[in-house]
């Protein structure tokens, strides 16, 4: 961090998380690893702290701890490794690198993430660089033949290696493949023939997560206290939702200036795929965030409509994450079970809106131009959810002979 030395971005990074919204003695374990930090960069004489010490550091100091603690302990590393890198205090998920690069290469791994951030999310944008970044370790340790940056040879051979890994996941897989590769030869790095590389997987079977059923839905919005203003921007944040079928990502980030409010609109640019697209705002979730705003909300600058309820930034939105946690805890109180991949997250909401609009005769295309999916087929799982729309379409069985005796 220009202007900073390795110390200054500790404590500012203590600081920051100070201001979370967790518990003190949480906070006391991060603040805790900041100093094992501090004293590792003054042991090893280190007067910077990139992705590479942080490694180091974990690697170093995570013997025999418990899985909380060495979570802790990574997340704390990677936190100071990035302000150190780009200044900004940044509580995200944090997943630990197991295939390092040399330092030519992860020049260019940081090239092709602000090209990718052009045009898609962060959270697709991690996807497809974890791909990418393992082939370029690949490159490095496991490809002895050739030593060149990328061929088609080389390429498939990568592919045909990983497809054991990505038996559900083909198609994300030779996705990134082929966009590094157009990036590669845009940028005179490669000489890749795009046509000869595959570019379509074999269908697979996608789990169809269910929805919240109507009487969950009430029984989650009951535990609300629309009271308090914790209860105010969380009644707003789910409505928001559950109406509109609006990502958390894209919620986090809603500002004041994207609500028209005289037209009933909602703009925005969505986090995952970069495309404008313009919803409507019903009047029950107009009047949620208006009674936000107006009898919750803290007036400052921060241009962002939902804000943390203590000690607020006034320049960030809020953590998206947060949202599970909330809507975890609400299920918990209205006697609601949870059990291990049964799809009811946050995420879940969105599911409901999708499929209601189904259920009630919403086009497919539409739903699509709501939801913001890029690609109609993602829509079209939904259809699968609505049970009733699904029956009308069976087929009788009266017409068709059987030689089983009982049928």
């Amino acid at each position: 961090m220009e202007g900073m030395d390795i110390f200054q971005v500790i404590d500012a990074v203590g600081a920051s998380t100070k201001q979370l919204e967790m518990k003190d003695n949480q906070k006391e374990v991060y603040l805790k690893k900041y100093e094992l930090i501090r004293l590792y960069c003054i042991e090893n004489n280190l007067k910077e702290f990139d992705d590479y010490h942080a490694l180091e550091f974990y690697c170093s100091n995570n013997a025999g701890l418990k899985v909380l603690e060495d979570r802790a302990l990574k997340k704390a590393a990677f936190t100071v490794a990035k302000y150190w890198k780009t200044g900004t205090f940044d509580w995200g998920y944090v997943t630990l690198n197991h295939y390092p690069v040399n330092k030519e290469h992860q020049s260019l791994l940081d090239q092709y993430q602000n090209h990718l951030l052009e045009s898609i999310g962060v959270g697709t944008t991690r996807v497809e660089m974890v791909i990418v970044r393992q082939y370029l370790h690949y490159m490095e340790h496991d490809n002895e033949n050739d030593r060149s940056l990328a061929t088609n040879d080389t390429i498939v051979a990568y592919i045909q290696r990983e497809s054991v890994n990505h038996k559900g996941s083909m198609s994300i897989l030779l996705r990134a493949m082929r966009k590094f590769s157009e990036f590669l030869n845009a940028e005179g790095l490669a000489n890749v023939d795009i046509r000869r590389l595959p570019n379509k997987s074999a269908k697979t079977r996608r789990k169809q997560l269910p929805c919240f059923t109507e009487a969950e839905i009430v029984l989650i919005f009951e535990q609300i206290d629309r009271d308090t203003t914790y209860g105010k921007r969380n009644y707003a944040i789910f409505l928001i939702a559950l109406r509109l079928g609006t990502r958390a990502s894209d919620i986090a980030k809603l500002r004041l200036d994207e609500i028209d409010w005289n037209n009933s609109q909602i703009r925005i640019t969505q986090q995952k795929t970069k495309k404008a697209v313009c919803l409507p705002l019903p009047i029950d979730v107009g009047n949620a965030i208006a009674d936000y705003i107006l009898h919750g909300r803290e007036k400052n600058e921060n241009p962002y409509v939902f804000q943390r309820v203590t000690m607020p930034s006034l320049v960030e939105p809020i953590n998206p994450s947060q949202f599970n946690a909330v809507l975890q805890r609400y299920m918990q109180a209205a006697g609601m079970k949870k059990s291990g991949w049964d799809g009811k997250t946050f995420h879940a909401l969105r599911r409901t809106a999708g499929t209601n609009m189904v259920t009630t005769g919403t086009p497919v295309t539409t739903v699509a131009q709501v939801l913001g999916h890029s690609n109609i087929d993602s829509t079209k799982r939904y259809i699968a959810l609505d049970t009733e729309g699904m029956r009308v379409c069976c087929l009788s069985l009266k017409d068709m002979a059987s030689r089983k005796e009982g049928l």
